[in-house]
């Protein structure tokens, strides 16, 4: 069973199965079966520790402060988090972190939330878009599956993707995620490399203006929801795909 590998696939699976309304399996492991109430912590790395506690919130487990503690004390100094120890800052941990926090009632003006949009920031391109990694080595360019955490980090944090705030080169975060989608509905990782189905996948709740762990938790955010009937198209076509 995909839970029982690790903290991070029990979450993913709590957060996908409650957004679908479908009940948690009895024979799976549970995020709650990787707590380790010594350490405080779902997983010693945070990407997977972070992922622990989005899917303890989907299922409505009690979060201990120690656990969200440990996030707020593994970010980095540029202000972005890591999927492990010594991987370096990237956006989508970054991006999960942000709404973990929020989701866990953290304030959107609390340091580590700004810090942490900050570091984003540095990773957005002309394109509108957001890269994996700012620093990397191995090259820069935006992507949908990045793009797209981004987006919910911002939703989450009562920012606005698709204004002039987070507007680069005179696009929008939004307009970058279009220009990857295919007549087909399917939505290409990097524009040019063909249909991705997990960067399908990512762009719908991007879309939709949804924050992890689509449960209703976090800031209440009135004046920064997505205009859906615009978006509708775009997310019909995905989910068909």
């Amino acid at each position: 069973i995909f839970a029982d590998n690790n903290s991070a696939a029990a979450g993913k699976l709590a957060v996908a199965l409650t957004a679908s309304g479908v009940a948690y399996p009895d024979d799976a492991l549970k995020p709650s079966d990787y707590y380790s109430p010594t350490s405080g912590t779902y997983n010693s790395h945070i990407g997977f520790h972070t992922w622990g506690i989005l899917g303890a919130m989907a299922l409505d487990d009690e979060i201990a402060p120690e656990a969200v503690q440990y996030i707020k004390d593994g970010v980095l100094p540029n202000g972005g988090w890591e999927w492990m120890k010594d991987f370096g800052a990237d956006t989508n941990t970054t991006s999960i972190a942000i709404q973990a926090l929020l989701a866990a009632g953290e304030p959107v003006t609390a340091t580590e939330i700004v810090n942490g949009l900050a570091f984003l920031r540095t990773a957005q391109n002309t394109d509108g878009g957001f890269t994996y990694d700012p620093a990397s080595q191995f090259g820069t360019d935006s992507d949908a599956n990045s793009t797209a955490y981004v987006m919910q980090a911002l939703w989450a944090s009562c920012q606005d993707p698709i204004g002039v705030g987070w507007t680069n080169g005179g696009r929008t975060p939004l307009e970058f995620l279009r220009s990857a989608q295919l007549s087909d509905g399917s939505v290409e990782w990097i524009p040019g490399t063909g249909a991705n189905l997990l960067s399908t996948q990512q762009f719908v709740p991007a879309l939709l203006g949804s924050a992890y762990p689509m449960n209703g938790s976090g800031p209440a955010c009135p004046d920064r929801l997505p205009p859906a009937k615009t978006f509708l198209p775009q997310i019909v076509r995905a989910s068909a795909e």
